[in-house]
């Protein structure tokens, strides 16, 4: 637009300019003219928080919902309560997968202890048949597990949703299809003082999956305070000689195995 003020102007001006010079002139100025600049043509083209809503709700084709649910979770309204209410119904309804992962992903910015129950619907909705959430295939459980286990970090889940979160992660640590849900939630174990975790914890151990097993010793040690290098058996022996297996738990500052921990377990020196 700026471009083609400055042709009509110097169209005025043409006669009183050097031929050649203002023949390069125009051409030069001219050629922002053809159209709109890409730029331009977004900034027109920009929608609102309620149009991206009504995309992500209603639009027939998969892709152009899930873009519309990250527009809307990284625009300026993405952490308003409105916009929490239609990921947390997008998240658990969408026939489409990937729509549901954004979704989770977007409820990641104003997540807090009241987003807990749609987060454990989704872990266990493959288990469980559930009126108002369909079964989530593994990457919405995985969205949904990594957002449990930063709600821990934050110490946002409620008491009183404790018992049932445990179940549901123990649940998904122990045989969840998905590696990366059980990578999570074998992290999200180490923040409940439990002995009920510990059998889970050790089961893991014994995979053949080193992420799974290094990933189930780091709760252990976030737990107790104690390293046992991956060995399954070693920690049978040392719970059954250990009454109170919490009381050196380190604090929740230092939650990975000491340095030499991880040294003598590569044999470096």
């Amino acid at each position: 637009m700026f471009r083609c003020l400055v042709v009509s102007t110097f169209r005025r001006l043409l006669p009183t300019f050097d031929f050649r010079l203002s023949t390069f002139f125009a051409l030069f100025v001219a050629a922002g003219c053809t159209g709109p600049s890409r730029s331009n043509e977004g900034w027109f083209n920009r929608k609102s928080p309620r149009q991206w809503l009504d995309i992500a709700l209603e639009h027939p084709q998969p892709d152009e919902r899930r873009k519309a649910v990250a527009a809307l979770a990284n625009g300026p309204e993405g952490g308003a309560d409105w916009a929490a209410t239609a990921f947390d119904s997008i998240a658990r309804t969408d026939p489409d997968g990937m729509v549901r992962a954004a979704a989770v992903r977007g409820l990641a910015r104003s997540a807090d202890g009241r987003t807990v129950p749609t987060l454990v619907k989704l872990l266990d909705s493959n288990e469980v048949r559930l009126d108002d959430t369909l079964p989530a295939p593994g990457p919405v459980r995985w969205e949904a597990a990594q957002l449990l286990e930063h709600l821990h970090e934050r110490d946002a889940v409620p008491p009183s949703e404790r018992e049932t979160v445990l179940a549901a992660v123990r649940m998904r640590a122990d045989h969840d299809t998905d590696r990366n849900v059980r990578l999570s939630a074998l992290s999200t174990l180490g923040y409940y003082k439990d002995a009920r975790v510990f059998p889970v914890l050790i089961a893991a151990l014994q995979s053949r999956d080193f992420a799974i097993q290094r990933r189930a010793e780091h709760a252990l040690y976030r737990l107790t305070g104690q390293s046992h290098e991956l060995d399954a058996a070693a920690w049978h022996d040392w719970l059954s000689k250990t009454p109170d297996p919490f009381a050196q738990a380190p604090p929740a500052s230092a939650p990975s195995p000491p340095r030499s921990f991880w040294k003598r377990l590569f044999g470096a020196t």
